[in-house]
This record gives structure tokens, C-alpha cells and sequence, in this order.
């Protein structure tokens, strides 16, 4: 009986893992669930900035300038920026960078 319980434990973190993905963080795999990029202004500046979105703690996020690689199957994704923000809750973590440069190569459809 513990031992159907450990196994069903076990199968969902499987599944919960499979929908993520790796880039890379100055060099670093980071596991990730999602991105998005979007406008930014605050008093001090205006552009845009890509949040990393995960359900666990991205522990290997760097607090500075950094250099972001993403590859997904429709695009490859190489930005520099810096962390701006990182709002994270029970089950949602989050880190923000501004991005000062962005080199998208969309992937021609298959």
C-alpha cells in the first residue's frame, strides 16, 4: 500500500517535470515551465522585459547582468539583460530580466 502511494508521488512529479523545458542562464540549464515577454516602464526606465516562469525555485537565476539562450520549437532565443524583478507565491516563481538585446531566429515549420 505505501509502497502504490510512493509510485503514484513519483508519477506525478514525472508529469508535473515533463512539461518543462531547459534554456540556458550565462551558460546554466535552468528548468523552466513557460516565458513570455512583455512591455516594462517604471520611473527609471521604459523597453521590455522576459519572465521565466516555474512551479519550483529557480535557484540558479542570476541577480545581475546576464545572457539568456532559449530554444523552443518554433524559435531560438538569445537575449542580455538584467534582473529586474522576482515575484514567486506557493507554487509560481517568477524572474524578470530587461532585456537590452534580443536575437529571435523563428524555425521554419516542418
Amino acid at each position: 500500500m505505501e509502497r502504490d502511494n510512493e509510485e503514484e508521488i513519483r508519477k506525478k512529479k514525472d508529469k508535473k517535470r515533463s512539461r518543462y523545458f531547459n534554456i540556458l542562464v550565462n551558460g546554466k540549464k535552468v528548468a523552466i515551465l513557460n516565458y513570455r515577454i512583455k512591455n516594462f516602464k517604471d520611473s527609471e526606465e521604459e523597453g521590455q522585459v522576459i519572465e521565466l516562469i516555474s512551479q519550483f525555485k529557480l535557484e540558479k537565476v542570476n541577480y545581475g547582468e546576464s545572457f539568456l539562450q532559449i530554444e523552443t520549437d518554433e524559435e531560438h532565443l538569445e537575449i542580455t539583460g538584467r534582473w529586474k524583478y522576482g515575484p514567486h507565491g506557493p507554487g509560481n516563481y517568477q524572474s524578470a530580466y530587461f532585456i537590452d538585446t534580443l536575437i529571435r531566429i523563428e524555425k521554419p515549420e516542418k
